[in-house]
């Protein structure tokens, strides 16, 4: 390189800023071919020259182009202008982008041979690669394709290169290949460095090649192997979803053999992109997760097997990234939602190979932690992923057993071993849950290697209290594990005693700990914590409480005295690391035994040792050690003074947190003195440790110690470490906590980790919000509130200069003020609140945002003085940041505004609302953005719509919005510009658009600019009238006049009033008389709903209104009196009543107006006075009654307010008639408003009771609490003597409110009472007995149960039953103890007929029910038994719910003591009651007989079965005798009855009453009991039962096993099933036809079965049609033919077979009364329909969890009644129907409800019914979506008709904008794809927006292809809207097939093609494939609906077009020659010879 080429190139480096893009592409190709061919040359001057080598410093260059000045590397798109793009319409990259892209492409290809030249150095190759990174970042934000590109080519690069190199070692570095990527074209290459304007002179052919990547050696290509994975590094986080799926597992691939075959650089190179792979996509497909694995598998064995070949630092790099990837395989099989998971056998497969590895190799070669952790997490998640079953199978159990003894084997081997306690502790538990604890008996000499104990050579050491060894050892049993885990423990003691040398000493101590952690850790989560939290399940024995079970007391002994003498005997001898090492176990130990410090004496003890070990620092400072008392305390000291100069620094740090975790009653004088110590120490370390640990110390010294916050804590403020002061300001807020006494210490059991001392955590009740199984020793109360004088100095660390310590101070705010309850009294708060809020201006951005957050704690509950005074401090800063200009200061408050907002209410939250509103508005577009977030966030963390907000603060805000637009108009004379702020608002409020928010705010805004009076209101009011579609503003006024006077007479002075009414009769040329005039009534009602607000306003508007009728124009208001006032409404009250229940009624009216209307209700009803409210008391009092149906205490105590009113307004007469209602109505609100409700009620009872005692009779019902006692007592008085069963007769009330009276549970039945005047009616006032008299008789019948009961029981008021009893049933109970029922007659059971079962007494089901009861309480023998039910025979007579729950112990009873006579009339009754479910009901039986009186057997069976386990549970054992229930005689009846019940019969019985579940157990017990051939079952015939019961019960799983067993060959109509079972529909219709011509009507039927089940309702019908040549088979499949012609609106068809009883025929037979208006055949084929489903859902009702048994009916029902109602019109009956059905909340309903609102015109109720309705039945349709079962298929069906029915409504309502719609139609198809009206309705949907958006039929192309694409597949699924489908898909494909050839004819002149042409042409290409496609799929006579079109077309001008159309043509004059033959006869006029 010569000294003029250097030149040059720093020329061009100083002037490149310029050179045009064009320039600087020709600079870089002239610089690499100067600089950088000649590679010797670059790689010497690098070397030689390093940085400052020119090749370098144009690799600078290089570098700064790609930051700088991007469009060299991608040419910035052309301007398209600011229109929205048409839908579908595809931005096209321009003809420079793709020549510039090109050059991108050269230069990659050129950087990547550079990064393929060995010699250079890796310093060059890494700016390289920052080049390549810069070049990335370029495309990936400018154009997504182009990078793409460039990062597939990459991931390919890489694959070439793995194959390269695996030729390369195979050939021994013979080999040689070019890499074919990033190839260029030249040309186009050449072009980009002309710029166009130029290109037209000729193009020079600078660049005449491109680099050649050739691969020739291997450390070529793993250089440029490693280069190109870090460069794939820098876009790893794109993988997996900018490139296409191959691609990626490509990139999975090459990565996996990297890590398999490369060194360890590139090992870890690759797996960085791996893990990225793993974050963002989670594991590979299956066989890509088994090969790398297998990689990580490897890698792992290689990493524990020492590595020793590796460079010690990349082997720690190599583990580090190891185990990242091994956390994040955790991680993403454990995440929800992932696609791909680890296998059962991948799991397995892992376990083993892990578990060979540690076996064989072990952990000690691993040279990090980490390593180490994740290799024990990645087992431990193995095992997780396992159960027990597997896990103890026969090929896990051996590997469990190895990793078990590998593990325990490792303890005490090696430093560190904490990893070890996860895997362990799993292990242990895993064992106790999958084996009994009878495993062995362990006795105490067993769990001790040697005999005896081992010798302190300090004998005065030894322990005073020795245990007795004369004592008896005790046995313990053990779980395998858990004993070699205790023997290890014991051998490691042993050994201790043995080895002073510190090289073995120290790794037994580890051994030790981490031996004991695993144990302790095991006894905590058995016993100590809640086991549901555990994997496994496991039994807990008595022993296992104790911890002398776990770690007896000899093996504690002789560990304390191993650590005592490790640290006084040996520690002198050991080096400072041995010491560390020593000490920090010792801790580990003691943190152990503290957890579990109250366990046993010898636990406490050994803690006190410890105390003194984690003194030893410290002791040598203070020879007094205060209360801390150890024995031999002078050789403590010795050791103390030894060991002062080997303890590091970092150990006296733990050892000090060791201290504070001791109890309150070990030394706490000691311990403080330390920590005195600890604070005043000269090393920060000790300092800063001292000040963490001290929260930790203050909770377990107690309350009595909180003085030393102000002695320790507070001198810290002041300490010159900043370290020191950060954890001062990190623990300020615990500490408060702990002061508080709500704080906890809580152990984290997941992180097992780290050690126990490293594990612990406070926490707080209140500020961490804990659950109650955390801590349950804490109170849940408030928390006590604390001095806020103990917290006040720390606040000063709020101005401290260090930006951490400010942070963190501002985070302990949160709990300081939690604690000290900010309120307004005390000054010390205030002065504290007001220190914080200085933060809001502080300088600092990151700390102003960190206080944003903090400022939701600093709100005090109820203190509105503080919470306004923040208020008032956040207006200030931010009025004042907006003065000085300050936009991130304005940014910061706007954000601490929001979190003020989120928990203010009432006018706080308003304040808020209006200053982001304001903020909003601001012309700074960053405060505008984030006061628009912002109010969203506050509503969405309220959990509300920012809609919600507004409605519930409409008047402030409409207010606010009106002002701000007028003054914008003031400023700038703009409607626009002030319409842009209405624009705004409407946007941030979730209004569509600005219309619906001014119908909406209209009622507020245009009153307030009426009130406003200037030109720029009127200019504003015009606009809006445009926006509201009125034609001027005079209109607008006029329309809201209603809301205008109200408004300006409450809200302002008589002057301004004055102003504001000329203003309003100028803008309208009216005067104020005719404006009132027009909505006179609705004025008064706007007016008075202020009454109770504004009582002086409203009254004077009242009289403005009052005069303006009488005179001309506005007059001032004259004096009115209240009796005037009154008269003048009076007239209008009933009105203004009716407008006050619209506002309560109505959902969408706020609750705060509904407030103001109950307020204005009250002063309504005072100002009227009792002369005019008793006229409209009844209406009034049903206003009354709406108010009470809203359940808001606010509204509940006005409407409390409002019934006294109006009871103290009543006259006296009134109030009498009235009382019993008022006190009935009210009595709900006694539990809510006990003290009102009193107090109205004594009024009433009490301080009227002489005038309206003569109606005391009526209230009978008034309960008995300590607030009425009062009148109670006068209620007693009055009512004495007289019956209790008293009728009030009220006014208002029907004979159905009398019955209900009648018959409450409350009434008191007693016998001798007289009968009242209306009960005697009821008996004798008709010649037919009134139904009420039988229910009485029913319930006498009851009471005399109830009363003869108590008698057997012997129950008083004073036995232990009745305090059992709740209160309201002794209420009905108590006078039972007094009545005298007697039972008169009894039945003659001697000449029943038996069996009782369809016999004459049995004739319904109540009947047989009833009548088999009582028979069967005839037989009971058994003295007690027999009294009880014979007091019941009365009862079931009448009450056949009694007799259903009586007949189950009858049958008990009489099958243990009745004679065997008895018993068999018993079984003779069930056999034919279950025989009888197979036969043919001939007496046209209620549909419910059979299945209810199956079901009612079923029962009994249950009854039976259970009686017989829990006798069989509760029994004991006689020794030699064996369990005592064998010998029981009832057991042996019960049990011998049962066995001879045929279980076939029975499962033949449940299987035709749908009971299918029940039908598989039975049958199941009869294969097992009978010792049955399963083969002689496995057939599909009437007899054989198996399969028939999974395919009812959609057990497709079953069906296939069935099919897998089978030894025989499967018949045709077992193949169907097995096709049906695996969704192969097509194939089993295939041998449907087989199987009919074959077989017969039985697969016919099938058949018909599956093509409705498909929804395939044509192809049924021609099925049906093809059954005349075989007339046997019709009345089989008849249903299935009405079924599809009623769906088909086939009438005809219908009318001619509508014979027949089941579900089709019955539809069938209503529709076709509905459609002739037949309304008296409709009612009875609706009754019978109705009753036939009736049946089996009442005997499905009687058995608990048979909803899915029930389920068909259910929906039948309800989709019967309401489908009719709303398709007649009949709304009324619709909405009753629906009310019925909500009970039963089946997603059908809602949309049966929608479609009600929608016919009644209330089309907004019917789009928020169906999207409420979507949201709650269909919360996770993607789980719907992934269910295969039928019974999703039919939910996944209901949500598309409701998302179908949602699009539909909201197009028609122009709900939502045409892109919403779309994607709802697009979403039904995803949602059920098979359905033909979702295809059409979004065909339709396509082909109204491309009429709607084009002229031209040129434009339409890609519309067209939509639309003819669902049209098509519509078809495919139906043909029901066939007529509108087939003309319409044809027409725009021969019409686009016209416009392409006139464009032909066009083009035919010219040169070359146009780009028009072309793209029309691609179109109808798609068009014509679509039409072929379709052309074959659809049915020949699907097609022919269409001839004729098709045949007007046929001369088409377009050639393909032709040829599709011929073929189509063809095809159906092949199946249809004769219908077609006639109209083909046009064709031969056709003058072209060729299409002729």
């Amino acid at each position: 390189m010569s000294r003029e080429d250097i030149n040059f190139a720093l020329e061009i480096i100083k002037t490149f800023h310029k050179f045009t893009s064009y320039e600087c592409r020709e600079k870089i190709y002239i610089l690499w071919e100067t600089f950088f061919t000649n590679t010797e040359k670059v790689a010497q001057s690098l070397k030689e020259n390093q940085d400052k080598s020119e090749c370098c410093t144009i690799l600078q260059w290089f570098l700064i182009l790609t930051k700088n000045k991007s469009e060299i590397f991608l040419a910035t798109p052309q301007h398209q202008g600011d229109e929205t793009p048409v839908l579908s319409q595809v931005r096209t990259d321009s003809e420079e982008e793709k020549i510039s892209f090109e050059f991108s492409k050269w230069f990659m290809r050129t950087l990547i041979g550079f990064l393929s030249e060995v010699e250079f150095e890796a310093t060059y190759q890494n700016l390289c690669i920052d080049i390549v990174k810069q070049l990335f970042l370029i495309l990936k934000w400018r154009n997504g394709y182009y990078y793409c590109t460039m990062l597939t080519e990459i991931v390919h690069i890489i694959a070439d290169l793995v194959k390269a190199n695996d030729r390369l070692y195979e050939s021994s570095n013979h080999y040689s290949v070019d890499l074919k990527r990033f190839v260029v074209d030249l040309c186009t290459v050449n072009l980009s460095l002309v710029p166009p304007d130029k290109r037209e002179d000729g193009i020079p052919q600078t660049v005449k090649s491109q680099v050649t990547l050739t691969i020739n050696s291997i450390k070529i290509c793993e250089c440029l192997q490693l280069n190109a994975v870090r460069i794939l590094q820098l876009a790893s986080d794109d993988i997996t979803h900018m490139i296409a799926k191959s691609t990626c597992h490509v990139a999975w691939g090459s990565m996996c053999c990297h890590v398999e075959m490369g060194d360890l650089v590139m090992k870890k190179e690759s797996l960085i992109v791996l893990e990225r792979l793993l974050i963002h996509s989670g594991l590979p497909t299956l066989d890509i997760t088994k090969y790398f694995l297998s990689c990580v598998i490897a890698l792992i064995e290689l990493l524990c097997s020492g590595c020793e070949s590796g460079n010690k630092r990349e082997i720690i790099d190599l583990e580090e990234m190891t185990s990242q990837v091994i956390d994040n395989i955790i991680k993403a099989d454990q995440k929800e939602l992932n696609q791909n998971y680890m296998s059962i056998s991948q799991i397995q497969h892992t376990l083993q190979q892990m578990t060979v590895v540690i076996v064989t190799y072990q952990m000690k070669k691993l040279a990090t932690s980490k390593m180490k952790n994740s290799v024990m997490k990645l087992i431990v998640h193995c095992i997780n992923r396992l159960n027990s079953s597997q896990l103890q199978g026969t090929v896990l159990k051996p590997v469990m057993e190895s990793l078990t003894t590998a593990l325990i084997k490792n303890l005490g081997t090696s430093d560190n071993c904490q990893y070890l306690v996860a895997p362990l502790v799993k292990l242990v538990l895993i064992e106790m849950g999958t084996v009994s604890i009878k495993i062995e008996s362990t006795p105490e000499q067993e769990t001790s290697a040697t005999q005896g104990s081992s010798k302190l050579a300090l004998s005065q050491f030894k322990r005073k209290r020795k245990l007795d060894m004369d004592d008896k050892p005790k046995r313990r049993k053990l779980t395998k594990t858990l004993k070699l885990l205790c023997q290890k423990i014991q051998i490691q003691i042993d050994q201790l005693d043995k080895h002073l040398n510190q090289e073995l000493a120290i790794p037994l101590l580890e051994g030790i700990q981490v031996g004991l952690e695993t144990v302790l850790t095991c006894y905590y989560l058995c016993v100590c914590q809640d086991k549901t939290k555990t994997d496994f399940s496991y039994q807990v024995t008595e022993d296992m409480q104790s911890i002398d079970w776990w770690i007896q007391q000899k093996m504690l002994q002789q560990l304390n005295e191993g650590c005592i003498q490790s640290i006084v005997v040996r520690c002198n001898q050991w080096q400072q690391s041995e010491v560390t090492s020593c000490l920090l176990n010792a801790l580990a130990i003691c943190s152990d035994f503290l957890r579990l410090k109250d366990t046993c004496d010898l636990v406490g003890e050994m803690l006190q040792n410890f105390l003194w070990i984690l003194s030893l620092p410290w002791l040598p400072n203070d020879p007094s050690w205060y209360d801390l008392k150890p024995d031999h305390a002078k050789e403590i000291a010795n050791v103390a003074r030894n060991l002062s100069d080997k303890i590091e620094m970092s150990v006296k740090c733990r050892l000090l947190e060791g201290l504070a975790l001791f109890p309150k009653d070990m030394s706490p004088k000691w311990r403080v003195h330390v920590f005195k110590q600890a604070f005043s120490d000269t090393d920060w370390q000790i300092r800063n440790t001292a000040m963490t640990s001290f929260p930790t110390l203050l909770l377990h010294l107690g309350p009595n110690a909180n003085h030393l916050v102000h002695d320790l804590i507070s001198p810290v403020i002041d300490d010159k470490s900043k370290e020191v002061q950060l954890s001062l300001a990190n623990n300020v807020g615990i500490l408060a906590c702990v002061v508080c006494r709500k704080a906890v210490l809580r152990f984290k059991s997941d992180e097992l980790k780290n050690p126990f001392y490293e594990s612990f955590e406070i926490q707080c009740w209140s500020c961490d919000k804990l659950k109650d199984e955390q801590s349950n020793n804490a109170s849940k109360s408030r928390p006590n509130l604390v001095d806020p004088n103990m917290f006040v100095p720390y606040l000063t660390l709020l101005s401290s200069d260090d930006t951490t310590i400010k942070k963190s101070i501002i985070e302990s705010l949160k709990r300081m003020f939690g604690h000290i309850g900010v309120r307004a009294k005390s000054s010390t708060i205030v002065s504290m609140l007001d220190t914080a809020l200085d933060v809001l201006v502080d300088p600092d951005y990151n700390i102003r945002v960190s206080f944003s957050k903090v400022v939701p704690y600093l709100v005090g509950e109820n203190c509105n003085e503080t919470n306004q005074r923040i208020v008032t401090k956040l207006k200030e800063a931010y009025y004042a940041a907006c003065m000085e200009q300050n936009i991130r200061l304005q940014e910061t408050i706007v954000l601490t505004l929001a979190q003020f907002g989120r928990i203010a209410e009432n006018e706080q939250l308003l304040v808020v609302i209006l200053n982001l509103l304001e903020s909003m508005i601001s012309p700074i577009p960053l405060i505008a953005a984030v006061a628009y977030e912002q109010l969203k966030y506050v509503a969405q963390y309220k959990k509300m719509k920012t809609q919600d907000l507004f409605m519930r603060s409409r008047l402030p805000i409409c207010k606010f919005l009106a002002e701000a637009m007028h003054q914008k108009m003031l400023s700038c004379n703009d409607v626009d510009a002030s319409t842009d702020i209405l624009r705004d608002v409407t946007k941030v409020l979730d209004f569509p658009d600005d219309k619906r928010f001014l119908q909406s705010a209209n009622k507020f805004i245009v009153p307030h600019l009426v009130s406003i009076a200037t030109p720029e209101a009127s200019n504003l009011l015009k606009k809006i009238s445009m926006i509201v579609d009125l034609p001027n503003r005079k209109k607008i006024m006029m329309e809201n006049i209603k809301y205008i006077f109200p408004y300006i007479a409450i809200y302002f002075q008589e002057a301004e009033q004055g102003k504001a009414m000329k203003f309003l009769q100028k803008e309208t040329a009216f005067d104020m008389e005719q404006l009132l005039r027009c909505q006179f009534q609705t004025t008064h009602n706007e007016l008075l709903l202020h009454l109770g607000t504004h009582y002086q306003k409203v009254f004077s508007g009242l009289t403005v209104l009052s005069k303006c009728v009488k005179t001309q124009g506005y007059e001032e208001p004259q004096t009115m009196t209240s009796a005037e006032m009154a008269d003048y409404l009076q007239p209008k009250l009933l009105g203004v009543i009716g407008f006050f229940d619209l506002q309560l009624l109505n959902n969408n009216i706020p609750l705060e107006d509904k407030k103001l209307t109950l307020e204005s209700l009250t002063a309504i009803i005072r100002l009227m006075g009792r002369k005019h409210i008793g006229m409209i008391r009844y209406k009034i009092v049903n206003t009354l009654r709406i108010g009470l149906q809203i359940t808001d205490r606010d509204i509940q105590e006005i409407s409390c307010k409002a019934w006294d009113c109006f009871v103290k307004s009543l006259e006296t007469p009134f109030l009498g008639q009235m009382m019993s209602q008022i006190i009935a109505t009210l009595l709900p609100l006694l539990n809510s408003l006990p003290k009102q409700v009193s107090e109205l009620f004594n009024f009433m009872i009490v301080e009227n009771r002489e005038t309206l005692s003569v109606h005391f009779h009526e209230v009978y019902f008034l309960p008995d609490i300590p607030e009425l006692a009062v009148a109670n007592d006068i209620l007693k008085q009055y009512t004495e003597g007289s019956s209790s069963l008293i009728i009030p007769v009220c006014p208002n009330e029907g004979r159905d409110e009398k019955e209900n009276i009648i018959l409450s549970p409350r009434i008191e039945i007693k016998a001798y009472c007289f009968i009242p005047e209306a009960l005697y009616q009821f008996v004798i006032g008709n010649e037919t007995a009134d139904p009420i008299v039988s229910k009485i008789v029913s319930v006498d019948g009851t009471a005399l149960a109830l009363q003869e009961l108590l008698k057997i029981f012997k129950i008083t008021e004073t036995s232990k039953l009745w305090k059992r009893f709740a209160d309201h049933v002794k209420e009905i109970l108590l006078p039972l103890f007094t009545t005298k029922y007697t039972l008169t007659s009894q039945q003659d059971w001697s000449k029943i007929t038996k069996p009782i079962f369809l016999s004459e007494k049995s004739k319904t089901f109540a009947e047989w029910v009833s009548t088999w009861t009582g028979y069967l309480l005839s037989k009971v023998k058994q003295d007690h038994a027999r009294s009880v039910f014979v007091s019941c025979t009365a009862a079931i007579k009448n009450d056949v719910h009694i007799a259903l729950y009586i007949l189950p112990y009858a049958v008990t009873q009489v099958l243990q003591d009745g004679s065997p006579h008895d018993i068999k009339e018993v079984f003779t009754e069930i056999l034919e009651v279950i025989s009888h479910t197979q036969k043919p009901d001939t007496k046209h039986r209620d549909g419910n007989f059979h299945h209810m009186s199956a079901q009612t057997i079923f029962s009994i069976m249950d009854h039976l079965t259970k009686w017989k386990r829990q006798k069989a549970q509760t029994s004991g054992i006689i020794p030699g005798k064996g369990p005592t229930y064998l010998s029981d005689s009832g057991y042996r009846a019960i049990d011998s009855f049962l066995n001879k019940i045929p279980q076939d019969l029975l499962a033949q019985a449940c299987f035709s009453c749908g009971a299918y579940t029940r039908a598989l157990m039975h049958f199941e017990q009869f294969l097992s009991s009978k010792n049955q051939n399963v083969q002689d079952h496995l057939d599909f015939s009437r007899f054989r039962l198996l399969e028939r019961l999974y395919v009812a019960m959609d057990e497709s799983d079953g069906v296939i096993g069935v099919a897998a067993i089978r030894q025989t060959q499967p018949t045709l109509i077992e193949q169907i099933l097995i096709h049906e079972s695996l969704g192969q529909h097509q194939d089993a219709q295939a041998c449907y036809e087989k199987a009919i011509d074959d077989e017969g009507f039985v697969e016919a039927h099938f058949l018909n079965k599956s093509l409705m089940s498909q929804d395939n309702k044509t192809t049924c019908l021609v099925c049906y049609r093809k059954s005349f040549e075989r007339p046997e088979w019709a009345p089989h499949i008849r249903s299935y033919m009405v079924e599809a012609a009623w769906k088909l609106g086939n009438w005809d068809k219908l009318e001619n077979e509508k014979t027949g009883r089941n579900w089709a025929v019955g539809v069938g037979e209503l529709l076709l009364s509905a459609k002739a208006k037949n309304e008296e055949k409709f009612m009875k084929h609706l009754q019978i329909v109705r009753r036939e489903q009736i049946g089996p859902l009442s005997a499905a009702s009687m058995e608990s969890g048979s909803y899915q048994r029930g389920y068909q009916h259910i929906v039948r029902q309800v989709t019967l009644v309401i489908s009719l109602n709303i398709k007649e019109g009949y709304n009324q009956t619709a909405y009753s129907s629906l009310l019925q059905a909500g009970d039963y909340n089946l997603p059908e309903v809602f949309v049966e409800k929608a479609k009600w609102f929608w016919s009644k015109g209330d089309k907004d109720q019917a789009l928020t019914c169906l999207e409420r309705g979507m949201s709650v039945h269909f919360p996770d349709i993607q789980a719907l979506k992934s269910d295969t079962t039928d019974q999703a298929k039919a939910r996944l069906k209901i949500y598309a008709q409701a998302l179908l029915l949602f699009g539909r409504y909201s197009d028609e309502a122009s709900s939502l904008e045409s892109n919403s719609i779309l994607r709802k139609y697009r979403e039904v198809i995803d949602i059920y794809n098979d359905w033909e009206e979702g295809h059409f309705y979004l065909a339709q949907y396509y082909d109204k927006i491309m009429t709607t958006l084009f002229e031209e039929n040129v434009a339409k192309g890609d519309f067209i292809y939509h639309v003819i694409r669902n049209f098509g597949q519509s078809l495919l699924h139906g043909n029901q809207y066939i007529y509108q489908s087939m003309p319409r898909l044809l027409s725009l494909w021969l019409e686009y097939g016209t416009q392409v050839a006139e464009y032909e004819k066009q083009d035919k002149q010219k040169p070359q093609i146009s780009q028009r042409l072309q793209n029309m042409r691609n179109i109808l290409g798609k068009l014509n494939r679509l039409i072929s496609n379709f052309g074959k799929e659809l049915a020949p006579y699907q097609l022919f609906t269409a001839y004729p079109q098709l045949i007007s077309r046929i001369c088409h001008a377009q050639s393909d077009v032709f040829q599709h159309l011929k073929d189509i043509v063809a095809r159906i004059f092949v199946h249809f020659p004769k219908q077609s033959l006639w109209m083909m006869m046009a064709v031969s006029k056709v003058t072209k010879y060729c299409i002729k």
